[in-house]
């Protein structure tokens, strides 16, 4: 909910200077993304590391509790799992973000 105060508050201001479409349909419109971005979904497990990608490409997170709805994830082209090691259960949305973004753009 990005009414919610904490969501205003962390955004420091950048909430008023976008764009917000509330309640996307996003089973409608990814097909049409399809036609000009390289969609990449996110997984919890058995995905491929996120890598450098050439062409413009839509990055699709889930809910830190559920993921992603699974006829989201049939819409992207790949999907990658962050590896990792260790007994953590998983990353926080944000830091999962950062890391996959990382990758996908130190290579250009």
């Amino acid at each position: 909910d990005f009414t919610n105060p904490k969501v205003v508050r962390s955004s420091m201001g950048s909430l008023f200077h976008m764009t917000i479409i509330p309640e996307v349909d996003f089973a409608e419109v990814l097909p049409e993304f399809k036609e000009h971005y390289f969609l990449v979904g996110s997984i919890l497990q058995k995905g491929i590391a996120p890598h450098g990608c050439a062409q413009k490409t839509a990055l699709l997170l889930g809910s830190e509790s559920h993921g992603l709805p699974e006829e989201l994830i049939n819409l992207t082209a790949e999907q990658w799992c962050i590896p990792g090691i260790g007994g953590a259960e998983s990353l926080s949305l944000p830091n999962a973000a950062a890391i996959m973004m990382y990758e996908m753009t130190k290579e250009r």
